[in-house]
């Protein structure tokens, strides 16, 4: 077993240590898979690509994108001013999520202690109301899932009468 073994190793090219080649490339790999060996390849590759391609690196990266930044001569300021507004309006929603956040947790307990004083009275028609009028109002809260909630008259009626503030 071992002899087979042997018999398919290879001597690294750079290292001089013997490595098993992977099965995929089998006779073409001459070099083993140590990091040192990998990046010393790359690096010979590097510079045989140069020789047989030969670019000045420097020119050709001024001229890359300079007949498109011509021709788009006001990107970056839209981008960049793009990019601010979208974060000012994240900022603004998340500042509204946590006002709305705080609001329904004031508004269900006013609620909670309304319903437990409405009980007590066992009144059920009373109950019945009370709970539609609850549940109205608390899907108007619950309605915080929305970047902005804009509160017109409409909407601001109804958050007053839910905490009874006209």
């Amino acid at each position: 077993m071992e002899a087979n073994n042997t018999l398919s190793q290879k001597r690294c090219v750079l290292c001089q240590n013997w490595f098993q080649p992977h099965p995929k490339v089998k006779d073409r790999q001459l070099i083993c898979q140590r990091d040192d060996c990998q990046r010393l390849r790359q690096k010979l590759d590097h510079r045989d690509w140069l020789k047989r391609n030969p670019v000045d690196y420097k020119t050709w990266d001024h001229d890359y994108g300079q007949e498109w930044r011509q021709h788009h001569p006001d990107y970056w300021q839209h981008y960049r001013r793009k990019k601010q507004t979208k974060q000012r309006l994240m900022a603004k929603s998340l500042g509204s999520q946590l006002l709305l956040d705080a609001l329904l947790q004031v508004y269900q307990r006013a609620k909670k202690e309304q319903l437990t004083a409405t009980k007590s009275e066992n009144t059920s028609a009373n109950t019945v109301a009370k709970k539609e009028q609850l549940t109205d109002h608390f899907y108007l809260l619950k309605a915080r899932g929305l970047v902005f909630w804009p509160l017109d008259g409409a909407k601001k009626e109804q958050l007053a009468s839910c905490f009874n503030m006209n």
